[in-house]
């Protein structure tokens, strides 16, 4: 079904840039279809969409999306933060991307874009709960193109990669090439957004190959006695090829389930967990060598490394997917682990 949106506001241009961006971003309404977009519907949606008598809208670069970003001086342009086009998933772990004070930019609604820019930075990430959503570039990490797409969360100013079938924002941007429509002068210029969820765009991230994938069940020790509840526990598989403790990479294994807000787990009360061997959004299985990290974060924070006072385990050695032979067959082993405190 095509997604019809209302008439948006005039688009902004930067004088700076030269470019002009679709403003508000496109607009997400609690129930209906106007739903947050995986990564290649985004693109998908700024190709189709007609604003302000224009049809050459595209879904930016990860360098034109930084610059628009206000307040926060390590994400703008020129600043210590690395995330840009051909650069690895590494470059995420760079505190200079990690942004400032959610909601406390000069933009409007506290968001750290340019003023001039309209919309809001809080849309709710329907797949982590307290979360906002994060706004699509096209550009995406060399390490690993598939699965991991750049992107900046305008609530903090940040910037990182997103896996390709997570959901963000859109905020389309064109060339400012001071062409006016032909529309213009008859006043009949027509706005539209005539984007259809294909399903052969959303088919990979529609898989769920999980059930059948290979795992490991993990029961988790803490050798110390808790004083409060924790914020989170995450159990995710990394790249042997890759793999650094704590990871400096997002996860190549282990689903949303894998990530447990307020765990029950303390001394004497062990959480047992499966973590199957398939990719976050469950569209294939994993093949080769992996290690499993496991992590225990205390006190929410963004993003989740680790601290003092919070627990994490990680392998020593490898575990090989699948567990026997050349196919995954839902085969499960045990692992006992004891976490460690974070020093």
């Amino acid at each position: 079904m095509a997604l019809d949106v209302p008439a948006p506001s005039q688009p902004w241009c930067d004088a700076e840039t030269g470019l002009c961006w679709q403003n508000p971003q496109r607009e997400i309404r609690e129930n209906s279809a106007d739903r947050p977009l995986i990564a290649a519907e985004a693109e998908h949606y700024c190709e189709s969409l007609v604003l302000d008598g224009h049809d050459d809208w595209r879904l930016p670069g990860i360098d034109e999306l930084r610059a628009i970003i206000d307040g926060n001086p390590a994400t703008e342009p020129g600043g210590d933060c690395g995330i840009a086009a051909g650069m690895a998933t590494a470059a995420s772990t760079n505190a200079a991307c990690h942004g400032g004070m959610q909601y406390a930019g000069p933009g409007s609604n506290g968001c750290y874009w340019k003023a001039g820019l309209t919309g809001t930075c809080d849309n709710p990430d329907p797949a982590a709960e307290g979360h906002p959503l994060e706004t699509w570039a096209h550009d995406r990490a060399v390490d690993d193109p598939e699965q991991w797409i750049a992107y900046v969360a305008f609530e903090t100013g940040a910037a990182g990669f997103n896996h390709s079938c997570s959901v963000a924002d859109v905020r389309c941007v064109r060339d400012d090439d001071g062409r006016t429509p032909d529309c213009a002068a008859t006043d009949t210029c027509t706005d539209s957004a005539p984007f259809v969820s294909d399903p052969a765009l959303t088919a990979t991230c529609d898989a769920d190959v999980c059930a059948s994938s290979d795992a490991l069940r993990v029961t988790l020790h803490l050798p110390d006695k808790l004083d409060r509840v924790p914020y989170q526990l995450m159990a995710f598989y990394y790249s042997d090829a890759n793999w650094t403790m704590p990871p400096a990479r997002p996860p190549d294994g282990g689903t949303d389930y894998n990530q447990v807000m307020d765990p029950a787990i303390d001394v004497g009360q062990p959480l047992t967990m499966t973590v199957p061997a398939c990719t976050y959004y469950r569209e294939d299985s994993l093949t080769g060598d992996y290690r499993l990290y496991v992590y225990l974060q205390m006190e929410k924070k963004f993003p989740p490394t680790p601290k003092a006072g919070d627990y994490w385990w990680g392998s020593t050695t490898p575990v090989t997917f699948p567990l026997q032979g050349t196919a995954h067959a839902g085969r499960v082993e045990a692992l006992e682990i004891v976490l460690e405190p974070v020093r």
